[in-house]
């Protein structure tokens, strides 16, 4: 291991010798495996069993750039990702702790970075602040949690907390896109992750 490397699980005690009042509780695989920042991992939806969401990935929604993470249609994997905690480099990631989120790959806007951020101005036509591409390790509005499904079921949902107050992801459909953005907790998306394997193709069942 690098020295320079600063492991999760020496500040997870670190945390605890100072919060001991505070539990930190792993996220969870669909295997029941912690989620570790050196893998490769992509999403269902909880509901998709019912039938209409598949994976994350990253698409248009005009012309050109931005790209916005997008919800793909029922099916579909979409792009694997990778997430980097905050002072850290390896390890289990924690429920509630923050996240940098990085798509494998950009094939969109590759003048840009695959490290999702909240986009910088609210969007004109719907009043919303949108996901996209573009990010950058140790900017606020690339930070993200990971917490229990605001839901109550099994799965998990993701929440910006790195403006003036933390606010819940959901995804907003229009023009045959859908597109993951801040919203209310009550519509927050549900979501499993899965490791991301060399066999993997681009479609589920």
């Amino acid at each position: 291991m690098n020295s320079l490397t600063v492991p999760c699980f020496f500040l997870f005690f670190l945390f605890l010798s100072v919060a001991a009042q505070d539990i930190a509780v792993p996220v969870l695989d669909s295997d029941g495996d912690e989620l570790q920042a050196d893998q490769k991992y992509t999403v269902t939806h909880v509901t998709q069993v019912a039938g209409t969401k598949g994976g994350l990935s990253l698409e248009y929604s005009g012309p050109r750039c931005p790209a916005y993470v997008t919800a793909e249609a029922r099916g579909v994997i979409g792009i694997p990702m990778i997430f980097h905690p905050v002072n850290c480099d390896e390890g289990p990631i924690y429920e509630s702790a923050t996240v940098y989120i990085k798509f494998t790959y950009n094939r969109v806007c590759t003048e840009v970075s695959a490290v999702w951020k909240v986009d910088d101005y609210v969007d004109e036509s719907t009043g919303l602040y949108f996901l996209i591409a573009g990010g950058t390790i140790g900017d606020k509005r690339s930070q993200l949690k990971i917490v229990k499904s605001l839901k109550g079921d099994e799965g998990y949902s993701f929440v910006s907390c790195g403006l003036s107050e933390c606010t819940s992801i959901f995804e907003y459909s229009d023009k045959n896109l859908t597109r993951l953005a801040l919203g209310n907790d009550e519509d927050a998306a549900s979501i499993v992750f899965h490791k991301y394997l060399l066999t993997s193709t681009s479609s589920i069942m």
